[in-house]
């Protein structure tokens, strides 16, 4: 866990989308320690393209079962974020029970493997509706209260993909080129308005997703892994604990970052240094 004494996030209301389980999760737990009303969005349910399970609603029921083992004032719905009505009821039903959002974490994302020309268009689109569009249907939900206030911070959660392309991962590099762009016309237009607006660029996660891409598309993955070489030069690392994702979303959101906007923060072991 983030240390609650470096760390007070008292007075702040923090969504977290794909908070479920994994890094979301992790974040939200981090959050509710810290001292923060913390609501987490998942969608509830599998999509048609996305050949792994997502979280379910027996996941949302743990996650809000954990968080209130912390904190009283801690949420979980099940939420779509690529449908606006979705995201539109959510966000007054967290407005409704702690007030205006002041931290954003969009972390809802899914992938798969194959060649464009193998790609059919609703895979193609519900990889980039989760993690683009959604990211702009949740972000467009908070600013009006961010900008009322004078006050509020935006986290995107992004990856290698959004500085380098990856083949048979065109979705999923072209939506997280795209959120990375959507950071940044963000961090311009909120600035004025002192919301900050950051991303993070994790290297792989020991995570849900991360497994389900082991078990299914092994090959692939080591096809990669022979394009870039050593996906990480650092010494000792293979995959990240969700804990080091965490620890760099709790800095970007703190006021130990107040001057940090528009900014991409790889924790990635150096993979981005290829």
């Amino acid at each position: 866990m983030v240390d609650r004494v470096r760390y007070n996030f008292t007075g702040d209301v923090v969504v977290i989308t794909g908070g479920a389980r994994g890094q979301g999760l992790s974040h939200a737990l981090a959050f509710a320690e810290t001292g923060a009303k913390v609501a987490v969005l998942d969608i509830g349910q599998d999509l048609s393209e996305i050949p792994y399970g997502l979280s379910g609603t027996a996941d949302i029921a743990e996650a809000q079962r954990r968080l209130k083992e912390i904190s009283y004032d801690a949420l979980a719905l099940s939420c779509d974020v690529r449908d606006e009505e979705s995201v539109k009821n959510a966000f007054a039903e967290i407005r409704s029970r702690f007030g205006e959002v002041t931290i954003l974490v969009n972390n809802a994302g899914v992938t798969t493997l194959a060649p464009v020309r193998d790609m059919p268009l609703e895979r193609w689109n519900q990889v980039v509706d989760v993690c683009l569009t959604g990211a702009f249907l949740c972000s467009r939900e908070v600013i009006p209260g961010m900008e009322a206030n004078h006050r509020g911070v935006i986290v995107n959660i992004v990856s290698g993909a959004a500085t380098v392309g990856m083949p048979d991962q065109a979705h999923y590099t072209a939506a997280k080129h795209g959120l990375l762009g959507l950071t940044r016309s963000l961090a311009l237009e909120l600035g004025p308005h002192a919301v900050r607006v950051n991303a993070i660029s994790p290297t792989v996660v020991d995570s849900p997703l991360s497994a389900a891409l082991g078990e299914l598309y092994p090959d692939s993955l080591e096809s990669l892994g022979t394009l870039y070489g050593t996906f990480h030069p650092l010494s000792g690392c293979t995959t990240l604990d969700v804990s080091d994702v965490t620890a760099a979303v709790c800095w970007l959101a703190s006021d130990e970052a107040r001057y940090v906007t528009g900014t991409l923060l790889p924790v990635d072991a150096g993979f981005g240094c290829k």
